[in-house]
């Protein structure tokens, strides 16, 4: 057996697996210095809402600004919730499960993140 041929099969480099795994990650580099979000949710997170509103943000990447008092199905689910300039904001998350129930409150421009799994809707009041 040729010892130098069994070198070179071994050194060959595979040429779907590295220069892959660099040019995947060179992207997800490029993408973080520049200031991309990646995630479907937050990119939308600066949408601007009028003063006193909360943001709100469902499962399905969509959005909406409210007032007021309104509760949520699962369908879509509410997976994150901002307060506004001059609004404060009561998040109750309703489960069948008693661990899972909670209540938030926010104000400030703080937001808080739900996992929709496991629980049964969510009623946002702000005032």
């Amino acid at each position: 057996m040729n010892r130098n041929a069994a070198v070179t099969a071994v050194a060959a480099p595979r040429p779907d697996s590295a220069a892959v795994r660099v040019v995947a990650g060179g992207c997800a580099v490029a993408a973080v210095a520049l200031g991309l979000v990646l995630a479907a949710p937050d990119a939308k997170a600066d949408f601007e809402c009028p003063e006193g509103n909360a943001r709100i943000f469902f499962h399905d990447s969509t959005y909406t600004c409210q007032s007021g008092s309104t509760g949520y199905g699962m369908s879509p689910a509410v997976v994150k919730v901002c307060s506004n300039n001059g609004s404060n904001v009561v998040v109750e998350v309703q489960s069948e499960r008693k661990k899972l129930r909670r209540t938030v409150e926010l104000s400030n421009n703080h937001c808080a993140k739900f996992d929709p799994r496991g629980t049964t809707g969510v009623t946002v009041s702000v005032s």
